[in-house]
């Protein structure tokens, strides 16, 4: 069969724009633990954390669209240019070294701001608000984040969080490729991809289709057997054996 398919039936089981502002630095201190030149900011924060958090501004952070774009999150760990899937890693101590760096980042822009009608220019950077409110969003991330109970709390609220997104960002693909009754194996890898797309791994992936399978009674077209490709991308909708490393569809 060149399209294995999965078919209803019976439920199986399953487990500056604007001009220079006065008197604002031209240049940005450079953390020496981070890498500037990182490809995304993502993988910035990743790398920083990794190295135990700021100890000063990034290389770049002040750019036109820089890394200060943070401040417009409400991931209260990426407000403290952290990142929250290392937040067995995080400890209180490098909460506060994050956060005592980027307020005394903002708290520098909001006096130059309010000095020889510098307010247009920053607006132009910055657009309006961020820096106005961004001494409050630090305080409220830093709050949420300074002891080791928070910081596990909100993992689990900001991981939650992306896991209902993502879900949402693949409900019409997974709507069509359910709607005829059969779902062929080029609409599940494809179902996949946009998974990884909207920020999930394959397997988080795989366990929101499979459950979708099982609530519209879905089951393997043919009993499962062996180890060969073919049957291990069918075995991971019926036992969710498979691991991230093992290719679903080989």
């Amino acid at each position: 069969m060149s399209d294995e398919k999965i078919i209803s039936g019976e439920q199986f089981d399953s487990t500056n724009k604007g001009g220079l502002i006065a008197n604002e630095n031209e240049s940005v201190e450079t953390n020496s633990q981070g890498d500037g030149n990182l490809e995304t900011l993502e993988d910035r924060i990743v790398r920083s954390t990794e190295s135990g958090g700021l100890i000063s501004v990034p290389l770049n952070f002040d750019e036109q669209n820089g890394d200060w774009v943070i401040i417009l999150s409400n991931d209260p760990f990426k407000v403290l240019y952290l990142d929250y899937r290392q937040y067995v890693f995080i400890k209180p101590s490098m909460v506060e070294r994050n956060f005592t760096t980027l307020n005394a980042f903002w708290s520098n822009k909001l006096g130059v701001m309010n000095t020889g009608g510098n307010r247009v220019a920053f607006k132009n950077k910055y657009g309006e608000g961020p820096v106005e409110s961004s001494l409050a969003k630090l305080k409220i991330a830093y709050e949420k984040l300074k002891s080791e109970n928070g910081i596990a709390e909100y993992y689990k609220e900001v991981n939650s969080d992306r896991l209902r997104k993502g879900e949402e960002g693949i409900k019409e693909t997974i709507d069509q490729m359910i709607h005829d009754g059969k779902a062929v194996k080029s609409e599940i890898q494809l179902c996949l991809e946009r998974g990884l797309n909207r920020g999930l791994t394959k397997d988080e992936t795989a366990d929101i289709i499979n459950r979708h399978f099982v609530e519209m009674n879905f089951k393997p077209y043919e009993s499962i057997s062996g180890n060969s490709g073919e049957s291990r991308w069918r075995e991971i909708f019926v036992r969710r054996k498979l691991q991230s490393s093992i290719v679903y569809f080989s």
